[in-house]
């Protein structure tokens, strides 16, 4: 499945969280270098509880909103937008 999010890199506390219909995550990683693509793509898998390899950054890689491709069904997507 894919997942178009708006990533804010540089903040103080890291999360994933749903603002009027848009995913917005949070992480700590500075903008530079790829250091918060990578973390996106870390926290991500840790919040999913899904393997590192599960999560990629297909779209968007220098710009805030990303589109990301996430390997697990979209039923298990839904059972942790509920959590």
């Amino acid at each position: 499945m894919q997942l178009r999010i708006q990533v804010k890199a540089g903040r103080k506390d890291e999360g994933l969280q749903k603002v009027n219909d848009q995913w917005v995550i949070r992480v700590n990683a500075p903008a530079r270098e790829g250091a918060a693509n990578a973390r996106v793509e870390s926290l991500l898998a840790d919040l999913l509880a899904l393997p590192g390899s599960s999560v990629k950054i297909i779209k968007g890689h220098s710009a805030p909103y990303k589109t990301i491709a996430i390997q697990c069904s979209e039923e298990y997507f839904r059972q942790f937008e509920k959590n």
